[in-house]
């Protein structure tokens, strides 16, 4: 089939976009939460799946268990958020802007980073490591020097993000030192995140941690990343939100927010959106993590996405 473009991708990328977006919707209705990266698994889960995230999202109807402070509070036009006629998340309102990206792991595989620029995504944020959720074992994303050279060459911005399994300060800073050195240097656009999730395995090595616990790694291992110069973001959901970190303990903190459906089902602000795990984009076989950055209106870095 000839490779016509329609809405920024080929026409055959649209077409299974379409189908893939109706399956869903028929299937779920709205696309449920679920944790960073698509079947990224190190000792065979990373994050909760999508099917826990889909029945944490019906038990957790509101997102915070305290007041939320004004300057965390959710702050955009929740219609403004409409997904295009190929899956795409878009917005529109007179303060905000936005661009779209993706995020990977090595489970991508081989990707193509001239298509998934000229298909519209601006940014990525890419894995650069993780600490084994049971041997608690620090590892590397083979493919991140890859990724990384690809998506600068393409023009993209690019962040990082590590799967976290930090139980206190000493591993949080373990965790830190790792991304550091892998980053050798390397410039980045976008914040080192710190991937914080419940991987709803009974085998899980956090399984005992509190909340205090787990906003003290998090503000550990930014402070460590922040020293050397880098910017900081924290990766999470619902669930996380709600019952693992002590939001009001985290002011200022960016967030990336995981949450698969058709608007954000959350009561806190965020810089990211992670709306869906199922994207189809050219350059990459199979599904694939989609993000929407939000922007203040007139910012250099918009970029909506070409209908």
């Amino acid at each position: 089939m000839p490779s016509v473009m329609e809405n920024g991708c080929t026409y055959m990328t649209c077409m299974m976009k379409k189908l893939r977006r109706a399956a869903a919707l028929i299937l779920t209705c709205a696309v449920c939460l679920a944790g960073c990266g698509s079947a990224d698994s190190q000792e065979s889960v990373e994050g909760t799946s999508a099917e826990q995230q889909e029945e944490l999202q019906e038990q957790y109807s509101s997102t915070s268990m305290v007041p939320v402070p004004s300057d965390m509070a959710y702050r955009y036009n929740t219609s403004a958020f409409v997904l295009n006629s190929v899956g795409d998340m878009t917005y529109t309102d007179s303060s905000y802007s936005y661009r779209d990206g993706i995020d990977v792991s090595s489970f991508n595989g081989d990707i193509d980073w001239n298509a998934v620029k000229n298909a519209g995504y601006t940014f990525v944020f890419i894995r650069i490591g993780y600490r084994g959720y049971e041997s608690g074992a620090i590892s590397a994303d083979e493919r991140f020097e890859e990724y990384y050279d690809g998506a600068v060459a393409a023009g993209l911005d690019v962040g990082v993000y590590f799967y976290s399994q930090a139980l206190d300060e000493k591993e949080a800073s373990e965790e830190a030192s790792f991304v550091i050195s892998r980053l050798a240097g390397r410039e980045l656009q976008l914040p080192v995140v710190i991937d914080v999730e419940d991987p709803a395995d009974v085998n899980v090595r956090t399984a005992a941690m509190q909340s205090d616990e787990y906003t003290t790694v998090v503000k550990k291992f930014m402070s460590d990343i922040e020293a050397e110069g880098y910017d900081t973001a924290l990766y999470t959901n619902l669930y996380g939100e709600t019952y693992m970190m002590n939001m009001y303990n985290l002011d200022g903190v960016k967030i990336w927010f995981s949450g698969f459906s058709e608007t954000p089902n959350t009561e806190y602000t965020f810089d990211f959106w992670q709306y869906t795990n199922t994207g189809i984009v050219d350059g990459i076989s199979g599904d694939v993590d989609l993000d929407i950055q939000m922007l203040p209106d007139g910012s250099d870095k918009a970029s909506p996405m070409p209908e």
